[in-house]
């Protein structure tokens, strides 16, 4: 069982991981967007400042 936003759900994590993947994938031409993998806690959207590219 997996918890997401407070919803519960009976989807497994390699879902999620799916998803995200693809996202990721959709996304690996938008320069000042990425998705960050905060270890034990999930995923997080973030907006690339400039000097980090």
């Amino acid at each position: 069982m997996l918890a997401t936003l407070g919803y519960v759900s009976e989807s497994g994590e390699d879902t999620v991981k799916t998803h995200i993947s693809r996202l990721r994938n959709r996304l690996k031409d938008v320069d000042d967007f990425q998705i960050i993998t905060i270890k034990g806690l999930g995923y997080k959207a973030e907006l690339v400042k400039e000097k980090e590219r």
